[in-house]
């Protein structure tokens, strides 16, 4: 009896009073002016959060911490105290909670709270806890795919990084290269630059580089060879297209070209050499290099007039005082040329010289409408080229000479040989 009325007098109440237990009313009538207490009993204190944790990464963090009766889990996050963000509600009830945020800034702080509630219970809410991101690992761009393409006088270089970079291209005939593009600070991954100003059939080095935030990679050394200029009359087939010469025929034609060109040269010397302040007259006979004219004139210093073909005998110093008046002969100046060439061996060089161009001026030099060079003519006209490369393909190859002041233009087409 003592035990039933202890029992009664904690979970119950007599005439219409009743008890509160852990917070909860908790009666129910078994008959006049009697209640009793529920024997399951249910809390209703909010859970209490602790061992808070955040573990975070460059782009993520995870956040634990425990409670002391089972609740759901959630985490409000973000870069200040407004948060702004949260995770998806857990609703499995664990004292255990572990919750991931994803999609984070590299070395970033961030603000979060964690909030818990039991089956039923209020919401337990953490205070304001923080943590940062770590940076991103310093790695260098990592170049690949380099592709070259060049021309006679040009090449384009390419590439791709793994990350957005600059663009440079270091170039040049050796591995000193000694050339470089302009840097292209536009950070991309897709890389093009264009090598201008190159020799034809030149074997040229180069290497890469590309810099952005993590660092600079710079290519091994690459290289590529320049294409040659085109040659006249060279064929890769065993046979000529219908109406083009073969090779033959044009190395006929400038052997050909070659000795009239020296034909030309010697005329013009011994011209030079024979006509000086001679003189000749404008009447009585023909005209003789190197003599007085008057052939059919009178006799030496007579005043004894010729007449026709029947006049004096010595027309050499005559003219005679009626025999043929005298005049002066006004010679053509001398033409400008080049100086003939040799054939000359495949892969070699050549110097050309130049006669009787303008004075003191400037003379290009191109092969099929490319510029190989440019020579400069001294004040009597002359010039010579210096050593120029020699294509290493066997054929002609036309080369143009052009007086930048004189417009004077000669050509000379030069046999390749192997």
């Amino acid at each position: 009896m003592l035990n039933e009325k202890n029992r009664l007098s904690r979970y119950g109440s007599i005439a219409g009073l009743s008890l509160v237990l852990g917070g909860a009313l908790l009666t129910q009538s078994v008959g006049p002016g009697v209640a009793v207490a529920h024997a399951d009993t249910v809390a209703t204190s909010s859970p209490l959060i602790s061992s808070l944790a955040s573990v975070p990464t460059t782009t993520a963090a995870t956040i634990t911490w425990t409670t002391d009766q089972p609740a759901n889990s959630q985490v409000t996050y973000g870069t200040t105290t407004s948060y702004g963000a949260s995770t998806t509600l857990d609703s499995n009830l664990v004292t255990l909670h572990s919750e991931t945020l994803l999609g984070l800034v590299p070395s970033t702080a961030y603000h979060y709270m964690v909030t818990s509630a039991g089956a039923s219970s209020t919401a337990a809410t953490s205070s304001d806890q923080t943590f940062t991101t770590t940076a991103l690992p310093v790695v260098a761009p990592v170049i690949s795919a380099i592709t070259s393409v060049p021309t006679t006088t040009s090449a384009t270089i390419t590439w791709t990084t793994d990350q957005p970079a600059s663009s440079q291209v270091n170039y040049g005939t050796t591995t000193s290269y000694g050339a470089s593009t302009t840097v292209d600070t536009s950070l991309v991954t897709a890389h093009s630059q264009t090598l201008l100003g190159l020799m034809p059939d030149t074997v040229y080095h180069f290497a890469l580089t590309s810099v952005d935030v993590s660092g600079t990679a710079t290519s091994s050394d690459l290289s590529f060879t320049t294409t040659d200029l085109p040659v006249v009359g060279t064929t890769t087939a065993t046979t000529t297209p219908s109406g083009y010469p073969t090779f033959s025929d044009i190395q006929v034609l400038q052997d050909q070209i070659t000795q009239l060109q020296n034909q030309i040269n010697a005329l013009n010397q011994r011209l030079q050499s024979f006509f000086g302040d001679n003189t000749q007259g404008s009447q009585g006979g023909w005209h003789c290099p190197g003599h007085n004219n008057g052939s059919h004139g009178g006799s030496t210093g007579t005043t004894t007039p010729g007449t026709g073909d029947n006049g004096g005998s010595n027309g050499i110093n005559g003219g005679g005082t009626t025999g043929g008046s005298t005049g002066t002969t006004t010679l053509a100046a001398p033409q400008a040329s080049i100086d003939p060439v040799s054939p000359v061996r495949a892969g070699t060089s050549v110097d050309f010289g130049g006669r009787n161009f303008g004075s003191e001026e400037a003379v290009t030099v191109t092969a099929h409408g490319a510029l190989v060079t440019t020579a400069h003519a001294d004040g009597g006209g002359n010039f010579s080229t210096g050593s120029l490369p020699v294509s290493n393909t066997v054929g002609a190859v036309t080369y143009t000479f052009t007086g930048q002041t004189s417009g004077i233009v000669r050509t000379v087409v030069l046999t390749i040989t192997a």
